[in-house]
């Protein structure tokens, strides 16, 4: 992301407050701090000045995080960070190359063939994708932009770990799984009777759009 806000999150809480160390992502997606950040844990949110830098769209209201130690932030980051999940565990489910770091390594590098920068960059939209597909429905049945988000990725992750440690595969192409993911949200959060028949009425639209949209980022190649 360009022009993401990056910072350390001092206090714990998962916000940025006032007096925390934060830096802007330049346009190759990179932050900057002048001090040791191996021991802090660092969150990035994006807002309505964000750009992916692969595909120049808007990236707004993404809140992302990683391990401590880690010097990349992404979606498959955050899925560690949030759940139990070993980091071989996670390259296995997305079929990720055994080499490859995903709390070190920059898919973008020059030193990672196609296939592979191709192999994590699917990876990482496909989350992105699905999460904002499920937060766009979430605020259109009334729920606040970043609460929407939070609980669109809460729900994708636990269902991700759930699969995982049950040892059954994950497709963002399935709409069973797809599916899960939707009623997972649901049943996470108390929401109204309105919300909750609105998002219900949705459901069935809003995973078949998620899905081809999934299709697309596991064609597209850099």
């Amino acid at each position: 992301f360009e022009n993401a806000t990056v910072f350390i999150d001092i206090n714990g809480d998962g916000e940025f407050n006032i007096g925390e160390l934060s830096s802007k992502t330049n346009a190759d997606g990179i932050a900057t701090f002048n001090i040791d950040t191996s021991t802090q844990t660092v969150f990035l949110f994006t807002d309505l000045t964000t750009t992916d830098v692969i595909s120049g769209e808007v990236i707004s209201g993404q809140t992302l995080t990683a391990p401590q130690g880690a010097s990349v932030i992404s979606p498959l980051t955050a899925l560690l960070a949030y759940t139990s999940l070993t980091e071989e565990k996670v390259k296995s489910a997305f079929t990720l190359p055994e080499t490859y770091s995903l709390l070190e390594d920059n898919p973008l590098d020059d030193a990672w063939a196609n296939t592979d920068r191709n192999s994590v960059v699917s990876a990482n939209y496909q989350l992105i994708a699905t999460s904002k597909s499920y937060a766009s429905a979430l605020t259109g049945a009334g729920i606040e932009t970043s609460e929407a988000f939070m609980q669109s990725f809460s729900g994708l992750y636990n269902v991700i770990e759930s699969q995982l440690d049950s040892n059954f595969s994950i497709s963002f192409l399935d709409t069973v799984f797809l599916t899960t993911i939707y009623e997972r949200i649901i049943s996470e959060n108390n929401y109204s009777t309105e919300i909750e028949n609105a998002l219900i009425a949705l459901q069935p639209k809003v995973v078949n759009a998620t899905k081809n949209l999934n299709q697309q980022f596991s064609l597209a190649s850099l």
